[in-house]
């Protein structure tokens, strides 16, 4: 009995190390290893993208708020739901804005995936979620959290993780709503810093 035991230790400790050197000899290969540089490449530009389409989007979102202030004469409820309704629907409280138009998540996801394919990478996200914020009274922060799934289609690595990027957009330059509604478009203010900071009387 004692010598089935060691016997079957034996193998199973030779079967581990065959595994780890096959293992380490695939990944050690410039092939593979090349591969799996050029996936993590296209990672990195995909998040910069990503923050690039967040911004680009972030402002569409503030133009196409305030063209629906100008033509409804009446404030949006909240921030948030807005930007999360333009950035993935591509509406204004459900009224579709010619100013959003390729500038939804989709439309990111889209792109990012046509790309992929001429590298032979397969990404697919899901859970994508969005939240609104200020930092900084200058501008909106944009933060979108979603999972991803990267995959190389020769099936030599892949990546799975959750992935959070964050953009900001600023309001310098836009109109204050308060001024469109409050003098029915009489008046207007543009949102600009103050050359008197800290200097308060």
């Amino acid at each position: 009995k004692k010598g089935i035991v060691f016997t079957l230790s034996v193998i199973f400790i030779i079967t581990l190390l065959l595994v780890s050197f096959y293992y380490e000899s695939k990944l050690t290969k410039p092939g593979t290893a090349t591969r799996i540089r050029a996936m993590n490449s296209f990672l990195e530009s995909t998040q910069r993208d990503i923050s690039r389409a967040m911004q680009i989007s972030g402002l569409r979102t503030l133009l196409a708020a305030q063209d629906f202030i100008v033509t409804h004469g009446k404030f949006l409820d909240n921030a948030s739901e807005t930007f999360e309704e333009a950035i993935f629907y591509g509406s204004i409280e459900g009224y579709h804005s010619k100013l959003l138009e390729a500038s939804t998540f989709s439309d990111w996801e889209r792109t990012i995936k046509n790309k992929a394919s001429e590298l032979n990478i397969e990404i697919n996200f899901s859970n994508a979620t969005l939240k609104t914020y200020q930092e900084n009274p200058w501008y909106i922060t944009l933060e979108i959290d979603y999972n991803f799934l990267l995959n190389d289609t020769t099936g030599i690595a892949n990546w799975q993780k959750n992935e959070s990027i964050k953009a900001e957009v600023s309001i310098i330059g836009f109109e204050d709503p308060f001024y469109i509604i409050y003098t029915s478009g009489k008046l207007t203010n543009i949102i600009n810093n103050t050359i008197y900071e800290g200097r308060y009387v």
